[in-house]
């Protein structure tokens, strides 16, 4: 299923400022306005947790939503038909790692089934619990799905930013009933 990879991985992606030297705090959530579609896009990260959240539209608990747990390495995505799908990830099989000095790792991904390709980077800040934000470039020619992002649908203005979750109830889906979408190997 393309769109389902396209949409998580631009959810992911666009959750993020193109900026290598700013820090995320352990837990934080922000909203973000899509320019061209204006849509708001809300994101909450719990690094002690290991999850990443975005739901589309104005409200948190919407229905259109992608998580990524860094745990199991599964990314769950709602359905239209108010479903639940997740697929696994195998950073060692689709990732190349490219080191530039100490500063960043940076990682290389492409899907040709999805036709996109991604390149981004983030490094833990030793001694902290702290992340510098990542930089991400995102390339894809690909519609449809969740995000029915192109290229040029990639950019937005984050307008609401906080330290710590909001709403820890936020992360709780019900990722038992997933079942399995398209592999990525």
């Amino acid at each position: 299923m393309k769109s389902f990879v396209l949409a998580a991985v631009f959810s992911l992606l666009i959750s993020q400022a193109m900026c290598s030297q700013i820090c995320h705090p352990p837990k934080s959530e922000s909203v973000l306005l899509r320019t061209k579609k204006i849509e708001d896009i809300y994101h909450a990260r719990d690094y002690e947790l290991g999850l990443f959240l975005n739901v589309f539209g104005d409200d948190p608990h919407g229905d259109r939503w992608v998580m990524l747990d860094l745990n199991t390495k599964n990314l769950y995505a709602s359905t239209p038909d108010g479903g639940c799908q997740y697929m696994s990830h195998y950073p060692e099989d689709d990732q190349r790692l490219l080191k530039s000095g100490d500063v960043l790792e940076f990682y290389y991904m492409e899907r040709p089934e999805a036709r996109l390709r991604l390149l981004a980077g983030m490094k833990p800040i030793p001694g902290t619990e702290y992340y510098y934000m990542y930089f991400a470039r995102f390339f894809s020619d690909s519609v449809g799905g969740i995000a029915d992002a192109k290229e040029d649908d990639t950019f937005g203005v984050t307008y609401k930013y906080s330290i710590g979750i909001s709403d820890p109830t936020i992360f709780d889906k019900d990722i038992a009933r997933c079942t399995q979408g398209p592999s990525n190997r």
